[in-house]
Order: C-alpha cells, then sequence, then structure tokens
C-alpha cells in the first residue's frame, strides 16, 4: 500500500494504491481477503455536518467471504450536509449502478435512492444456499426527524426478475412503506395480490425495546419447544398484523415452488390485553 496525505489548516488529501493488501492479517477474523484498490480524497473541515469533501475508489479486486468482487467503482461526495454517492459495479456476480442523493444534520436526515441491478447471484456470493438471482429496479426515499422521533421511508422493486430455487417470477413492482411517531408505527408490503400491514400504537423505539425484551423469551421457547403466551404477552405492545394472499404475488410463487399451493390465504395477529 503506497499513500500520501497533506494536512493544513484548509484542507486535505490523501491518495492510496492498494495492490493485493492481506486485511486477514490485520483482521484475522474478518470476511475480507486481499484488496487492490485505487482511493483518492480531497476535502476541508472536519466536522461531518460543515466539511466538504469528494472520495473516489476504483477497486480492481476485493475478496470478500471467499468471493472475488471486480471492477467496482465508488464516488462520494459532502458539502456542509448535502451528499451523493454513487456506486458501480461491472462484477459478473453483481451489475449495478446505484446513486444516493440526500441531506445530513445532526437531528434530521432525507436521502433518496434510485438505481438499476442488472444481475445479482445470492448463490454465487455465498449468500445464499440455494439458488436466488435477479434483476430490478430500485427507487426509495427515507426521512428521519430525531428531535420528534419522526420516521418515514418509501422503497418501490419494479420491473423485477427473480430465479427462485424452483421456479421464476416477474413483477412490475414491491412496495414498501414504514411510517412511524411516538404515537404510532405503520408498515406495509405490497405486491400483486399480496399485502402485509402492521400497526401499532407505540413508536418504533418503544418496539425496538419490546423486541429486546421478547428475544430472551423466544430463544427459552425454542429451546423447551414449547410457546408461552404468557412471557409473549409480558413483553410484546400492542399491535395488529394482517396478511392477505392470492396466487398472483411472489410469496405464492415461491411457495408453490416449495409444493405449498393455495388459492386465498389470511392471517391476522392481534396484541390487545390478550394474544389473538
Amino acid at each position: 500500500a503506497d499513500g500520501r496525505l497533506n494536512m493544513n489548516s484548509e484542507g486535505y488529501s490523501a491518495d492510496v494504491d492498494l495492490q493485493e493488501l492481506d486485511v486477514r492479517a490485520l483482521l484475522p477474523q474478518g470476511d475480507i481477503g486481499k484488496v487492490s484498490a485505487t482511493i483518492n480524497a480531497t476535502g476541508q473541515r472536519f466536522d461531518i455536518y460543515k466539511m466538504k469533501t469528494d472520495v473516489a475508489a476504483v477497486v480492481e479486486c476485493a475478496e470478500y467471504s471467499g468471493v472475488a468482487y471486480r471492477n467496482l467503482i465508488v464516488e462520494a461526495s459532502l458539502d456542509n450536509g448535502d451528499c451523493r454517492a454513487t456506486v458501480v459495479s461491472d462484477c459478473e456476480m453483481l451489475r449495478m449502478n446505484i446513486a444516493l442523493d440526500g441531506s445530513i444534520a445532526p437531528d434530521k436526515c432525507k436521502m433518496k435512492i434510485d438505481g438499476i441491478i442488472d444481475n445479482f447471484d445470492l448463490l454465487a456470493m455465498n449468500f445464499s444456499e440455494e439458488r436466488l438471482n435477479g434483476a430490478m429496479d430500485i427507487h426509495g426515499m427515507m426521512n428521519l426527524d430525531l428531535s420528534c422521533e419522526h420516521y418515514a421511508g418509501l422503497l418501490r422493486l419494479s420491473n423485477v426478475f427473480l430465479a427462485l430455487p424452483e421456479n421464476t417470477f416477474r413483477t412490475d413492482s414491491i412496495d414498501f412503506g414504514f411510517r412511524s411517531d411516538p404515537e404510532r408505527t405503520g408498515i406495509r408490503l405490497r405486491n400483486n395480490d399480496m399485502k402485509l400491514t402492521f400497526r401499532s400504537p407505540v413508536g418504533v423505539m418503544a418496539l425496538s425495546d419490546s423486541l429486546v425484551g421478547v428475544m430472551p423469551a423466544i430463544d427459552s421457547m425454542l429451546v423447551a419447544q414449547r410457546v408461552d403466551m404468557v412471557k409473549l404477552n409480558r413483553h410484546l405492545p400492542h399491535f395488529k398484523a394482517t396478511f392477505t394472499s392470492k396466487n398472483k404475488n411472489i410469496v405464492h410463487t415461491y411457495l408453490a415452488g416449495m409444493g405449498t399451493k393455495f388459492e386465498a390465504l389470511e392471517v391476522n395477529l392481534e396484541k390487545s390485553d390478550e394474544m389473538q
């Protein structure tokens, strides 16, 4: 690895050239192996909310979990809280062009994502034990306001093609929405004639605290191989979840490939004073 770093009161710059740097020599328990890349960075100031900086990285080859990823370009900029990043990959297992645009402040964050994944192969990347590859367009936004605990996000996957373990699936769109404030949380997932909704009269932070409390109870139930409704009821917040599906969506297609077929399915869960 060769590098240059110049710093003064006005700014800084760095040029780094990595040639088969074995990250495992530094982090032997990690998944990252040899890395060959060039990194260039220039900027002014060190306060992340006030700094102006530009970073560009060209990754010739990087090993992760025993798989070599090639031809990856990352460019990012930050200017007084306004941020932008692009990720372009021409690797055989992952071909994509993704752009992020947004702004960050001490208590607020806004972000938009747009891009195209021409091909991904999770089996080849060792992220799946069965065939799972495909392509899709990605469009989404996120808006976080930590000062009042308001959180919202939308994500649309369009022009979706998936090669599942036993069959294939195409759809115009898969939509996911999320909104939370201190008094309510709502989640929605939809694809054609499949819809999943979740509503709770508490905010996302309270939900997170409840999950922390319920996980040990779930672990003990798995060991005992029985469901203890009293323990679940003690930790879970009030909520209502509904799942409906017919036969023209990704869930039906996947289950049909696994040998489970149905024409219509509806599941309702509700936790009020007692689990239902």
